[in-house]
């Protein structure tokens, strides 16, 4: 499966059409998912790891994982609202390779290979550092962990606070559009910019 296909499959995953703005439920758009994923493939090889897919949404980062060769994927998303998504989403491509897991990341204690998460940036989210919680957590389970986040100085400053004995490597950019999914929502598209970093421990 080369990156365009990849795409193209994961453009046909199922997402609800409101989210929990307190849980920052934006999820990752298939274009975004497909290119973290193929970029992770060619920095890491992902035949024959284990990956965890840290508060998986509806799964697109963790799928499109598993439909480029990993061994195993845990999905683990703690919102049993979310759960038949998920379902349906690996069904659809009949894939054994992944593991539902409907629970809090902070739960989840199995060794993995690496992680890879769009975490809660901590912009709507009652804990503002929950994205860093997130990494944090992922490193005492993987080597590398390959997280998106809100591009800017704010997310610059709580890595320089809260990760400087961490290895950290700013990947690539990305154009992140969400649809309109909450009520206040003016715009039909909303559009920002966040960054794909790999984060390993010093």
């Amino acid at each position: 499966m080369n990156k365009k296909e990849l795409q193209i499959a994961l453009s046909k995953l199922k997402t609800p059409t409101r989210i929990k703005r307190r849980l920052e439920q934006y999820f990752t758009p298939c274009d975004v998912a497909s290119d973290v994923a193929w970029t992770i493939a060619l920095t890491e090889g992902i035949e024959d790891k284990v990956v965890a897919d840290f508060g998986s949404g509806v799964g697109t980062l963790g799928i499109a994982m598993a439909l480029l060769g990993a061994k195993k994927v845990y999905l683990i998303e703690k919102d049993p609202d979310l759960y038949e998504y998920l379902k349906a989403n690996v069904a659809m491509f009949s894939l054994r390779n992944v593991e539902i897991v409907m629970d809090d990341v902070f739960n989840f204690h199995k060794t993995v290979d690496l992680v890879v998460q769009n975490p809660p940036f901590g912009i709507e989210h009652p804990n503002k550092t929950i994205d860093i919680a997130f990494i944090k957590h992922g490193l005492d389970l993987a080597e590398v962990v390959y997280s998106i986040h809100h591009l800017g100085k704010a997310t610059e400053k709580k890595f320089s606070k809260y990760l400087k004995d961490h290895r950290i490597e700013r990947i690539k950019v990305y154009d992140f559009m969400v649809k309109r999914v909450l009520p206040t929502h003016k715009k039909p598209v909303h559009r920002f910019k966040v960054a794909l970093y790999r984060i390993t421990r010093s």
